[in-house]
């Protein structure tokens, strides 16, 4: 599939916890927002997305030649959100197969989530927001997320 397309820019697959359960996999655009899927079908469907979850993908090399690689400032925690968004903003398409499964034995929610952690991934989402929106959108963003963190 992307073999033959040189418009996907990355690859992502199903990623199951030992439970089970789906907690990791493509994101996608609400309202102008990212967000994981919610609804468990999702996951058992071919589709084109935003970005896809660093746990595993594949990206395209010439790809990341030409948006960059991850930003180092970020380290963990919503990296591969960001590195997907400019995929995006470059022309490429990212999506996901349900053919391949990985199986993610470790998460940072398996203990909770700390402070710490909660503050990096609130920044994160910020920095990805402002480097990616334009200019002339930020405003009503802004405003949307700082009233959505209070439920972080």
């Amino acid at each position: 599939m992307a073999e033959s397309d040189e418009t996907i820019g990355s690859v992502g697959c199903k990623i199951v916890q030992l439970d089970g359960s789906f907690r990791y996999g493509s994101k996608y655009m609400s309202y102008g927002f990212i967000v994981h899927a919610s609804r468990r079908q999702t996951y058992d469907k071919f589709t084109v997305n935003l970005a896809n979850c660093g746990c595993a993908f594949l990206y395209r090399k010439s790809a990341i030649h030409k948006i960059g690689d991850f930003n180092s400032f970020f380290w963990a925690d919503w990296e591969d959100h960001d590195l997907g968004y400019r995929l995006n903003l470059a022309g490429f398409k990212s999506v996901y197969t349900p053919k391949t499964t990985v199986l993610h034995l470790g998460e940072g929610l398996s203990f909770g989530i700390s402070e710490e952690r909660k503050i990096r991934i609130f920044r994160n989402k910020l920095l990805t927001y402002l480097k990616n929106y334009e200019t002339k959108n930020l405003p009503l963003r802004f405003s949307l997320i700082l009233d959505r963190s209070i439920y972080l």
